[in-house]
């Protein structure tokens, strides 16, 4: 009869094995082959592409958004202007460039504004549709006044604004297109009517 002694078993050895440097430097040595680098190239290639085509998008969202906020800086002069000096268009020195807004009338009013939202010009009246072929003018304003406007709030109830004027401000840019193709942006307020 045989008997069979049991082998201890060896626990295994935690070891990470040894890097072969020899092969490394092989492979360093050898260099890149002409597939590699080409997949390499267009990869870089096409990163960089998708970068560029993303500029263009970026600088046109930073250019009208600088835009829209000189047409609300031009909006909120105008309607500060308008509660401040009792419903005149005040527009920069001389102070005779300040025309009176009769706020119990329907009036349109047309203002200029250069690219750094200062007043070119006194106020006419008039229209927008022009455009204008002065070099200076950026931004094209018309005002508008409509009195004791009938107005409801979005739960259909209705406001007294009988002795109040709506006014409305419709800032247009660039002065030198046509209306169709110039970026449009509205406002609107309501002021009490305090001149007769």
């Amino acid at each position: 009869m045989q008997t069979h002694q049991a082998t201890p078993k060896l626990a295994p050895q935690n070891r990470k094995p040894q890097p072969h440097f020899s092969n490394f430097y092989h492979f360093i040595a050898q260099g890149f082959s002409l597939v590699e680098v080409t997949i390499a190239i267009a990869v870089v290639a096409f990163s960089i592409a998708g970068i560029l085509a993303m500029l263009p998008m970026a600088l046109r969202s930073a250019s009208e958004s600088h835009e829209e906020t000189r047409a609300n800086h031009i909006a909120q002069s105008i309607f500060s202007g308008l509660l401040l000096s009792n419903a005149s268009l005040l527009l920069g020195e001389p102070p005779q460039q300040s025309q009176p807004l009769n706020l119990s009338t329907s009036e349109s009013w047309v203002l200029k504004f250069d690219y750094q939202s200062n007043p070119v010009g006194p106020p006419v009246r008039g229209s927008i549709a022009q455009p204008t072929d002065q070099k200076e003018v950026q931004y094209l304003v018309q005002v508008t006044t409509r009195p004791n406007p009938a107005l409801k709030f979005l739960n259909q109830t209705p406001f007294d604004a009988s002795n109040c004027t709506l006014v409305e401000v419709l800032v247009t840019s660039p002065a030198k297109a046509p209306l169709q193709k110039r970026n449009r942006y509205s406002y609107v307020t309501l002021l009490k009517a305090e001149n007769p």
